[in-house]
């Protein structure tokens, strides 16, 4: 068995050894015009083994006081499948520090070889988020 079965703990995040080969780096969303989203970015190519959770870390807004809109799916670029739609409020009391807001939320994807990516909206237009997933295995 590989990666984390459940997540062990609220505080931390899983290394990525320890998380298992689902886990990429960050990857930066641009949105597109206000509220539209932009192109999808590829989170990971093919998934090694089954994903159960999905913690996701969203950090350094091109711009604050600013609500973005942030979907992951799966499928061939071009025709990728939304699996699910997390809203964030960005305020400048977070960019002050660099902070970056972690959530965890069930994502089951079965298929080995699955390709899963993200896409992002906001309110000012264009602007950028950079995402940080870690996806926990079954």
């Amino acid at each position: 068995m590989s990666g984390i079965s459940t997540p062990t703990t609220l505080f931390g995040i899983p290394t990525r050894a320890e998380a298992g080969a689902n886990t990429p780096n960050a990857v930066v969303l641009t949105g597109g015009a206000a509220n539209v989203f932009g192109a999808w970015a590829q989170l990971i190519a093919a998934i090694a083994s089954p994903v159960r959770y999905f913690l996701i870390g969203l950090g350094n807004p091109g711009s604050n006081n600013n609500r973005f809109q942030v979907q992951i799916g799966t499928g061939a670029g071009g025709a990728e499948v939304v699996l699910m739609q997390r809203t964030v409020f960005w305020p400048a009391a977070l960019a002050v520090n660099a902070q970056v807001a972690f959530f965890t939320c069930p994502l089951r994807v079965a298929t080995i070889g699955t390709r899963i990516a993200a896409r992002c909206s906001d309110e000012v237009g264009a602007q950028t988020i950079e995402i940080y997933p870690v996806f926990l295995e079954d």
